[in-house]
């Protein structure tokens, strides 16, 4: 059987409510309601806005907007059982803040199975009572975030937004002055506020500065190209020479026997001071089309002289035939650099320690070898000045022999 009720209410001769009861449920403007309450038209529950830090949410609030200026705490009301229970309940507190609001319920009660919730930065919690008191979860909570997106390059998880995700624009980062720093666990990464990056060092020297406290060998700085044929593997690595720890050394490392192009000259970074290989640390060739030139400018020499070392020195040479011990190289000739010390000194590159070894400097034997040269040539001119003069003076005696001879008739 369809039941109706009409009410008729005139508040202050001003407005008029409707509401009707059917089948269980009420409406309100509206004689067909379709659920247990229908309001057709708006709904107003109390709206408090909060400032101080420390709040206690009463029955008779509903949506509360926290404008503090400084971290806050609500405290729920203790829930009630049987007549007047707050099941049901809906509470909503929004933070507007750039602090954090730490809600707690009354005595024992949970929120989520919590003795407490935090509502972060620009966002909101929900609470719905579940009827249950005591220790139970008597609150269930939501926390949403407030006009929060995320796009380009940042993803969002419940109430987390985190850096990753879909670059679907190209991005600036302005620094504004400040250093942006990516840690690691065992490398952070920084971009300066000058514009600099550094990795392994949060101040950075140069535009790019990688740091360690100890790269190990062939562990530096990789540069790979992975195209097929044209693979290869170019690492800087400081602090080492080859696979020895080495403090003032860089070792340029290639996969497999690589090369190192260039383009353009090739120059020292001051005159006269840097060395091409150490004694312990040679090139085993040097190939090069017009020769190796050395300086040899009359204005920068001082105190010249003929050279002493002439013939004579070059006598004391003992040359040789060899094989390097180690097997590198193919056969040999040259001399041995211990006794060239003996014979001239200034073509010989002693060792600084153990360590090194002896070397040469065969470019040093040239003069010498012109000045043995020319000692030589003087000798032959000299020898044939006699030669001459004997081949005169036997001409002279033969005509002499023929005269006598035809004297007496012979």
């Amino acid at each position: 059987m369809k039941k109706s009720i009409l009410f008729i209410a005139l508040l202050a001769g001003l407005k008029c409510t409707v509401v009707s009861a059917q089948a269980g449920n009420v409406g309100i403007n509206t004689s067909a309601p379709g659920s247990t309450l229908d309001v057709n038209g708006s709904f107003a529950a109390t709206y408090n806005v909060v400032s101080l830090p420390n709040y206690a949410v009463s029955p008779s609030d509903f949506f509360i907007s926290y404008n503090g200026t400084s971290d806050g705490v609500f405290t729920l009301p203790a829930s009630v059982t049987g007549t007047g229970s707050f099941k049901g309940r809906v509470y909503t507190i929004k933070n507007n803040t750039p602090f954090n609001i730490t809600v707690t319920p009354a005595g024992s009660e949970k929120i989520n199975g919590s003795t407490n919730i935090t509502i972060a930065a620009n966002q909101s919690l929900q609470l719905i009572n579940t009827g249950l008191t005591g220790s139970a979860t008597t609150w269930e909570g939501t926390i949403t975030n407030n006009s929060i997106t995320a796009s380009n390059g940042l993803t969002i998880s419940g109430a987390d937004v985190r850096l990753g995700g879909l670059l679907s624009q190209g991005t600036t980062i302005t620094n504004n002055g400040n250093a942006l720093n990516i840690n690691g666990t065992a490398f952070g990464t920084t971009f300066s506020s000058s514009g600099a990056v550094g990795i392994g060092t949060s101040s950075p020297v140069g535009r790019f500065h990688l740091a360690s406290p100890d790269f190990g060998a062939y562990n530096g700085l990789r540069i790979e190209d992975t195209s097929g044929a044209n693979a290869a593997i170019f690492t800087i690595t400081p602090g080492y020479l080859h696979s020895t720890p080495c403090g003032t050394c860089v070792t340029l490392d290639f996969s497999g026997e690589g090369y190192i192009g260039f383009t353009d000259h090739i120059v020292p970074s001051l005159d006269g001071i840097f060395s091409s290989g150490v004694p312990t640390n040679r090139w085993s060739a040097i190939y090069a089309v017009n020769g190796v030139i050395q300086t040899s400018d009359l204005r920068l020499k001082k105190d010249i002289q003929n050279t002493q070392y002439g013939l004579e020195a070059v006598m004391k040479m003992r040359p040789v035939e060899y094989n390097w011990k180690d097997g590198k190289g193919k056969h040999m000739v040259g001399f041995i650099a211990q006794e060239m010390e003996k014979i001239i000194p200034e073509a010989v590159e002693k060792p600084k320690g153990n360590e090194e070894n002896y070397g040469m400097n065969y470019n040093q034997l040239i003069p010498v070898l012109t000045r043995a040269i020319q000692e030589q040539q003087n000798m032959i001119l000299r020898q044939q000045d006699i030669i001459d003069k004997q081949n005169i003076e036997n001409k002279n005696l033969m005509n002499e022999i023929e005269q006598i001879k035809k004297k007496i008739g012979l």
